[in-house]
């Protein structure tokens, strides 16, 4: 008989209580709640992070080419430009506007590559002598003038033309890969600024 009875006050002890169970239910849902939210947290870092990767790339893309071309001048004229056609900033003037004609060959004016801001859709374009059409290097510009600047090796804009130099550009814009992400609290951080001398 004395057996029976430990026995049955072992099986009583050995079950949980409900407050018990309560509490492990409540420890379990806590620890999952706090790992999903590292998790939710995780993945929107991310994603804010990949889209200003995005757009970091897509500056370095626009602006290598522009380099490329600028780097290989033997001479250049700022100004204000279309596709059509090239006006050069005044004599006298400050040498700035929103478009630059890059010439490869200081006899042969009629070789040279023209970037332009085109107000009707905010993009930097360049088009080349003789192109059927300009390409458009970086689009959701906000800024549209001064674009392009040429200045001295002290950083001072120039007032007078001179056929090579230190070009500053600068580039503010927009652009995202994925226009539904949602950056930042009002949506804030969607802007972005390139500032090179060359």
């Amino acid at each position: 008989m004395k057996l029976q009875n430990t026995y049955a006050s072992r099986n009583r002890h050995g079950a949980f209580t409900m407050v018990e169970t309560l509490m492990v239910v409540s420890t379990s849902l806590l620890v999952i709640g706090v790992i999903l939210g590292s998790h939710l947290y995780g993945l929107r870092v991310s994603s804010r992070i990949g889209v200003k990767l995005n757009a970091s790339d897509d500056a370095r893309q626009a602006v290598s080419r522009l380099i490329q071309d600028i780097r290989s001048a033997k001479s250049m004229r700022i100004g204000s430009g279309s596709e059509t056609g090239f006006t050069n900033a005044a004599a006298n003037g400050l040498q700035n506007g929103d478009a630059i004609q890059i010439y490869s060959s200081l006899a042969d004016t009629n070789s040279w590559v023209r970037y332009f801001y085109d107000a009707a859709d905010h993009s930097l374009k360049r088009t080349v002598n003789g192109a059927p059409a300009a390409l458009v290097t970086a689009n959701s510009i906000t800024n549209s003038y001064p674009i392009f600047t040429q200045q001295n090796y002290l950083g001072r804009t120039l007032t007078n033309r001179t056929p090579v130099g230190v070009i500053e550009v600068n580039l503010s814009f927009t652009q995202l890969r994925n226009p539904l992400v949602k950056i930042g609290p009002g949506n804030y951080f969607d802007f972005y600024q390139i500032q090179t001398r060359i």
